[in-house]
């Protein structure tokens, strides 16, 4: 992954599917982030409005440039935000 002008990204976000085990069975969707420290990255994910509409994710992972997960939550658990693990 690459920001427009070529600068390499730290973390990226993914929509994926847990199963009731938590493990991650299929990633819907990925986008750069533009954080620089995990912390940032989790701040950068809460602070946008999110769509719930997709037919197979049910969480969001944070993974580092090389797809390693770093946290994960649901997207909403009862109509409230999560917290990360």
């Amino acid at each position: 992954w690459r920001h427009a002008g070529g600068a390499t990204v730290k973390f990226v976000l993914r929509a994926v599917s847990r199963d009731s085990n938590g493990t991650a069975t299929d990633i819907a969707d990925s986008w750069p982030l533009n954080a620089t420290t995990l912390d940032e990255a989790k701040a950068e994910v809460d602070r946008q409005r999110w769509s719930e509409a997709w037919d197979v994710a049910n969480a969001f992972e944070i993974t580092d440039e090389v797809g390693n997960v770093l946290a994960w939550r649901p997207f909403r658990e009862d109509g409230e935000d999560v917290s990360w693990s």
